[in-house]
């Protein structure tokens, strides 16, 4: 079921009806995963969307988790819809004791076209993306929060 709005009326007693026919609220398995490395269980946690029409807003928290096992490239999958299929989204990240980066490269993360995973980069002036590695060991934290598009 969809929400109706009914512009104002333009002075011709004529208006414009616009529909908002997509809301949900839910939540999504988020798991934790390194490029060359992992645990035997792997971390996951339970985050939250809303989808309004084609945007998907989220949040994810990696809490006091120990990532021993893991090594190499941080990525976070199973979020609930695909990116659209054109594009990036860039995500806010927050690491705490969590990750490492080498020294005068700028940390973001991103959502690729017709992708449903983060991936976490950093780069350098005139140089090209580098994963960002997993420092693993007890009492980290990750953050996750953005919003993207999708065709879903």
């Amino acid at each position: 079921a969809g929400i109706a709005f009914q512009s104002a009326t333009t002075g011709t007693g004529t208006g414009t009806g616009y529909t908002l026919d997509s809301y949900e609220v839910g939540t999504f398995t988020a798991t934790l995963k390194g490029s060359t490395g992992e645990p035997a269980t792997l971390i996951t946690t339970t985050a939250t969307y809303t989808k309004v029409g084609n945007r998907v807003y989220f949040d994810i928290g990696f809490e006091a988790i120990d990532t021993t096992g893991y090594s190499g490239g941080v990525t976070v999958i199973g979020l609930p819809f695909p990116r659209a299929s054109s594009g990036r989204s860039v995500v806010n990240y927050i690491p705490y004791n969590s990750t490492t980066w080498g020294s005068g490269r700028q940390v973001t993360a991103v959502i690729a076209a017709s992708a449903s995973l983060i991936e976490v980069l950093s780069v350098a002036s005139d140089t090209a993306w580098a994963p960002v590695a997993h420092s693993a060991g007890t009492s980290r934290y990750s953050w996750f929060t953005g919003t993207y598009k999708t065709d879903a």
